[in-house]
């Protein structure tokens, strides 16, 4: 074999191993590359922070509002969108000077400062409404920790410390917002007692609310016994002095105030017509037994009795409306 035909195989076989060295080059960076490209679906770090910033200032914004409700809703959208940025963050390949473990522990606890607040918006009357102020004040207070340990230029001018002031905005707002709620809750509840009182007392007091004209009439005609007749008003004026002991204990929420005025009158003409109920009845028997009956006496009785009795019941009427008028507001308020 010559020189130049070894010359040529040499050429050959190095031309052919270096095609075969880049060929494994470029196969090898492919996949080294492959490996550590981060997944299609995950956005870049500085779309995540703007992401978590933008959200929590449309979360305050929701927050801040002139009649200091806050709709739980909207709020509830925004909070489904961080969990969303939260998964994206997860999948996200970063460096470790981009803090990831600080950034995702900051999000999951700025989750959960919304979704506590939520909950305690949702059942502000909870036996654990206490607890749950505690639980959104650590959540809080890890999340702002944990965003101020981040250490990155990407959004330097938005976060953490725009996030960071939308996050106590939301806490102030909630604070007032929660108060003006459990404030609602608390006048609500009386209310709803007073109602509630009001109505049985007036309930049993219909039971005693009776015309005797015609057990009176009964007497006269020896029907019935004045005896019975007076036992059967001393017992009902108990029942009644009873109900008004009670009523007289109840506890008025200021919009109740005419309501209670207005059973009170209720009460105090029934005082009058009982009284003047046992008056005239001990006056009838000892006339009858004296078998001196005189008619026109009779008749005043019935005609102040009747007059008695007609006042009672136009307050019993009058009651009943503002009553009901109560009742309707609490119930369209709660």
């Amino acid at each position: 074999m010559d020189n130049e035909t070894k010359n040529r195989l040499f050429d050959f076989t190095v031309k052919t191993l270096l095609i075969i060295l880049f060929i494994i080059l470029c196969f090898v960076t492919f996949k080294y590359w492959k490996v550590k490209k981060p997944k299609s679906t995950s956005p870049p770090l500085e779309k995540i922070l703007d992401e978590i910033n933008s959200y929590n200032k449309s979360i305050s914004a929701v927050f801040h509002t002139k009649d200091e409700t806050i709709n739980n809703n909207d709020m509830s959208i925004y909070v489904d969108k961080l969990k969303l940025t939260e998964k994206n963050l997860k999948e996200l390949d970063l460096k470790a000077s981009h803090n990831k473990d600080n950034i995702l522990n900051g999000l999951h606890n700025n989750i959960l400062f919304y979704e506590q607040i939520k909950i305690l918006l949702e059942n502000s009357n909870s036996k654990d409404f206490n607890d749950s102020l505690k639980n959104i004040d650590e959540y809080k207070r890890i999340c702002i920790e944990e965003y101020l340990k981040c250490n990155f230029n990407q959004s330097k001018d938005n976060f953490p410390k725009s996030t960071i002031e939308y996050i106590n905005n939301s806490y102030l707002s909630f604070n007032n917002a929660i108060k003006l709620k459990r404030d609602m809750d608390i006048k609500n509840d009386h209310n709803t007692d007073f109602k509630r009182s009001l109505a049985s007392i007036s309930e049993r007091f219909l039971n005693i609310k009776i015309d005797k004209s015609n057990f009176i009439e009964k007497c006269r005609n020896g029907e019935y016994a004045y005896e019975v007749l007076q036992s059967e008003i001393e017992r009902e004026y108990k029942v009644f002095e009873d109900l008004r002991k009670e009523f007289n204990s109840l506890k008025i929420p200021p919009n109740a105030i005419e309501s209670y005025k207005a059973f009170n009158d209720v009460l105090n003409s029934y005082n009058l017509y009982a009284k003047e109920l046992k008056r005239s009845v001990n006056n009838e028997k000892q006339v009858f037994n004296n078998n001196s009956v005189d008619k026109n006496v009779l008749s005043l009785v019935n005609e102040e009795l009747s007059s008695k009795i007609e006042d009672l019941n136009n307050d019993l009427e009058r009651f009943n409306s503002i009553f009901k008028n109560f009742s309707d507001e609490i119930s369209f308020n709660k």
